[in-house]
C-alpha cells in the first residue's frame, strides 16, 4: 500500500480535503513543512493505527537528501502543492498580500468588501479568479476548500490573511490588539533605552572632555612650574638675591606688581630661552593680569612684608629708615 494514498485519503476523509486536512492539522502556522516530532503528534491526535516511523521513512528519508529531513506537503500530492504554491505567490506579488486579493475578488464578484462579513461563495470565488487570471490549476475547487478552513462553503477576508503583503500588515495592527500592545510596549521600552543610552554617552563625553580640561591644565602648570623654576635659577645667578632681581629687572617703576609686557622684556634682556608663556601662567596664578613679588618667591616676600612693618612701626616709613641709617 502506497502510504502517501493511505495518508491523503485519511485527510479527505476527516477533513473533506486534502488541502484543508495540511492546513488544519500540519501546517497550521503556515511554515510550509513539519518535523517528525509534529507528525507524529498530528497522526496521534487523529487517531492514526499504523506505524508512524514506516510512515514517516516512505514519505519523506526515501523522497529526501537533505539532513534534516521535514514533511511538506509535495510529499503527499506534489500537483496539489505546485498548485497551491502558485496561487499563494501570485496573490502575494500581483496584489500585496491576501487581503488585497479578496477585495478584488469580492468586487469582481459585485459585492463591496468594505467589511469584513463580504463573503463569496465557491462559484462566485472560482469565477471572480478566472476573470482576474489568477491561477487556480486544473481543480479550482481544491483551492477553495483549501482556503475554506473553517468548511462554511464561503470565504471571507480572515480566510487570506495568510498570504504575506501589506494587506496582511494592516490586518494584524487591527485584528491583533494585544500583540499590537505588546509590541508598543517593546517600542516604548527600546526608546526608553536610547534615551538612556544617548543620556550615558552624553555623561561620558562631559566627563572625558572634562578630563581632558583637567588633564590639560595639569600639563600647563607642570610646565609653568618647570619654567618659574629656571627663571629664578637664572635670576638668582644674575642678581644673588631674588629680590634684589625684582626690583633690578622685573618691578622697575617700583608699582609692587608686573604685567606680562614687563615680564617678557624682562625675559628678552636676561636672554631667558624658556617657554615664555608658561613662564607667565606660572606666575599670575589668578589670572589677575599682574604679578606680585609674592608669586615669584612668596619667602622673600613675606621677609620684606615683615621688614617693611617693621621699618614703619620704628621710623614710620621705609625711606626714613634709609635716611637715618645711611644707605
Amino acid at each position: 500500500h502506497d502510504p502517501a494514498a493511505q495518508l491523503c485519503g485519511f485527510l479527505e476523509e476527516t477533513h473533506g480535503s486534502l488541502l484543508r486536512g495540511w492546513r488544519l492539522e500540519f501546517d497550521s502556522r503556515v511554515a510550509c513543512s513539519v518535523n517528525f516530532e509534529r507528525f507524529c503528534e498530528v497522526l496521534a491526535r487523529l487517531g492514526w493505527v499504523q506505524d508512524v516511523v514506516q510512515v514517516w521513512k516512505s514519505l519523506v528519508i526515501s523522497t529526501s537528501k537533505c539532513k534534516n529531513e521535514r514533511f511538506r506537503l509535495q510529499d503527499l500530492s506534489r500537483e496539489l502543492a505546485e498548485q497551491f504554491l502558485e496561487f499563494c505567490g501570485h496573490v502575494s506579488c500581483e496584489y500585496q498580500g491576501g487581503i488585497k486579493a479578496f477585495h478584488c475578488i469580492a468586487r469582481e464578484a459585485g459585492q463591496q468588501a468594505s467589511h469584513n462579513f463580504v463573503s463569496v461563495d465557491k462559484d462566485t470565488f472560482i469565477g471572480a479568479c478566472s476573470r482576474l487570471e489568477i491561477p487556480l490549476g486544473p481543480h479550482p475547487e481544491h483551492i477553495f476548500h483549501g482556503l475554506d478552513l473553517a468548511h462554511k462553503g464561503t470565504l471571507t477576508e480572515d480566510d487570506f490573511v495568510f498570504i504575506p503583503g501589506g494587506g496582511l500588515k494592516r490586518r494584524d495592527s487591527s485584528a491583533r490588539p494585544e500583540a499590537n500592545a505588546r509590541v508598543s510596549r517593546a517600542r516604548r521600552r527600546r526608546s526608553a533605552y536610547c534615551v538612556k543610552d544617548e543620556r550615558i554617552s552624553e555623561a561620558t563625553k562631559w566627563v572625558d572632555l572634562e578630563f581632558q580640561h583637567v588633564r590639560h591644565a595639569a600639563k600647563q602648570r607642570l610646565e609653568g612650574e618647570r619654567e618659574l623654576k629656571e627663571f629664578k635659577s637664572l635670576l638668582a645667578q644674575r642678581f644673588g638675591r631674588l629680590t634684589r632681581a625684582w626690583r633690578s629687572i622685573l618691578d622697575t617703576d617700583g608699582s609692587g606688581s608686573v604685567t606680562r609686557v614687563e615680564v617678557f622684556r624682562a625675559c628678552n634682556r636676561l636672554g631667558f630661552a624658556g617657554d615664555v608663556w608658561a613662564l607667565w601662567r606660572a606666575l599670575d596664578v589668578d589670572s589677575s593680569g599682574a604679578a606680585t613679588l609674592a608669586e615669584l618667591a612668596p619667602s622673600e616676600a613675606s621677609d620684606m612684608a615683615q621688614f617693611r612693618v617693621w621699618a614703619h612701626r620704628q621710623f614710620g616709613t621705609c625711606a626714613e629708615f634709609v635716611e637715618r641709617v645711611g644707605l
